[in-house]
This record gives structure tokens, sequence and C-alpha cells, in this order.
């Protein structure tokens, strides 16, 4: 236990250190194109121009107040519920339904999840990316294949829960299954749909952000305030996960609740398909920041 936490904390501490070696956000330029009626503060931009972002250095505490601030914005609030399942989620995954697996067959099932991961964050960036003059088409298919993935995951969860709220309510314990066990497969699966769901939902979270935003501070900003909501979820959701708080199949359909009603929301805050799309797009008008 000891050793890998070191070797976690010591690629912790090197990666904060190698962020000295960025560039200042002064000497970053961004490629802003030409998009419908799209309003744009700095000077026109015509396709293929490059222009310098503003980025006006604030102090910390004005950056904070910045972040807070987005607390109030109506853009924020609809994507809210949608950041705060990619934290909540993973107590109920990774914590409470790991009670399925013995100690040896769970670091299993935590290579899976993760491997899923990687090839939902893949399979998400080529649906958003493929066809650059369709944002909005490319979100409604992301949304749809982590609604149908992560639907999947928690039918196979409600089975295994239900049989085990039946025979031991309202602690729901269950017998640990070991990897050489067949009826493992399923548990198994649900695992993986959810590694498959989770990195799609993040990685469309952070090209949303990309979509909305304009420059570099209120990407950052927009960030910030996802991490918080994100990290928020985790907070609560490991205050639900002893089963004397909240019964596991309790705690699972709050968990897909979550989902549902993030999918619904983020649906009203989606960019339009257009012509043309510029890699930088125009802030938030005075309207949506009320």
């Amino acid at each position: 236990m000891w050793p890998l936490y070191v070797v976690f904390l010591a690629l912790i501490i090197g990666g904060g250190a190698l962020t000295g070696l960025l560039s200042p956000p002064s000497e970053i330029s961004s490629q802003l194109y030409l998009r419908d009626s799209a309003p744009i503060d700095a000077a026109p931009a015509v396709n293929g121009a490059t222009h310098p972002v503003n980025r006006a250095a604030l102090d910390w505490f004005s950056e904070a107040v910045a972040t807070m601030q987005l607390f109030g914005t109506r853009t924020m609030l609809i994507l809210g519920p949608l950041m705060w399942y990619t934290g909540f989620n993973q107590p109920y995954q990774l914590n409470t339904f790991a009670r399925y697996f013995t100690a040896r067959a769970n670091g299993l099932e935590v290579i899976v999840f993760y491997g899923a991961e990687i090839f939902g964050a893949f399979l998400a960036g080529w649906m958003l990316d493929r066809d650059p003059t369709r944002p909005r088409t490319g979100a409604l298919h992301v949304l749809a294949v982590f609604l149908a993935v992560t639907t999947g995951g928690y039918a196979l969860a409600f089975h295994s829960e239900l049989l085990a709220a039946r025979a031991d309510w309202p602690a729901c314990s269950v017998e640990p299954l070991d990897f050489t066990q067949a009826a493992i497969v399923g548990p198994t699966l649900a695992y993986f749909l959810w590694g498959l769901s989770d990195s799609q939902v993040q990685a469309f979270s952070y090209w949303l952000m990309r979509q909305l935003f304009a420059d570099g501070p209120e990407q950052s900003r927009a960030v910030g305030f996802y991490k918080m909501i994100q990290s928020l979820g985790w907070c609560a959701g490991f205050a639900l996960v002893p089963s004397e708080r909240m019964p596991p199949i309790v705690q699972m359909g709050l968990t897909y609740a979550c989902a549902l009603v993030g999918v619904v929301f983020a649906l009203f805050r989606l960019p339009s398909d257009a012509p043309l799309l510029r890699d930088a797009r125009a802030p938030l008008s005075g309207a949506e920041r009320a």
C-alpha cells in the first residue's frame, strides 16, 4: 500500500512541477474562424486568420471570484447536473458495487473499467470531431450513446441489486465473486459499460466547454467550475456509500437518475450546427450570464 502511494505522490508532484515548463498565456495565440453570425468581442476574424486572444492577467483572488461567478450563469447551471454526475457516479460504481467481487477479482475489474475508459474517450472524440460543421449533431450522437451504454450498465446492476435487496434488506450484502466463477460475467459487463460511458461524458463535458467559452482564461474558469461540481459529486456519493445510510439499490437508482437529469438538461445548451466552425467560440452574451 505505502509503496504504491509514494509512487502516485511522486507522479503528482512531478506533474505539477512540469507545468512550470508551459508557455505563459501571453505568448499563446488562438486561431479564430468565421462562424455564421456569432458575435465576437475582438476584431473580426476571417478564415485562416490568426489573432491573439485577450488574456489580461488577473490575480488569484480575481480569478477565484470570476470562477465562482459562473455559479450564477444560466449556461453552467444547465450543465451542472451532468458535471455533477461525472463525480457522483463512481462512488457507487467503484465502491458500493465492488462488494460483488473478491479483492483479487476487483483488481481485474478496475482494469476492465479503466480499459473501457480509454476506448470510450476515443469513441466520443471520434463522434464529436468527425464532422466539424455539425457540432450539435455530434453532441447528440455522444449523448445518445452515453445514455444507452449507461442504461445497460445500470440494468445489469439492478438485476444483481434486486436479488441482494430481497435476500438481505437494507444491507444488501452479497457473497463476493471470484473471476473463476461464471456469475461474475454480468457484473463485469456492467463495469465495462460504466467505464465506457464515464469517459464519454467527461470527454463531452470538456469538448462542450471548449465550444461555449472563447479563450483560455474563460475556459480555465469553466474547467475550475467543472472540477468543483465534480468533486462535490464525489463527496456526496461517498457520503452515501455505507449501506446503513442508504441501501445500495437506492444509491444505484439515485445515481442513474442523476445521469438522466444531466442528459436532459444538457440538451438545452448544445452548440448549433453551422456552415463554418471556428476553434474559439464567441463568449457568452450578457443575457446568458444573467
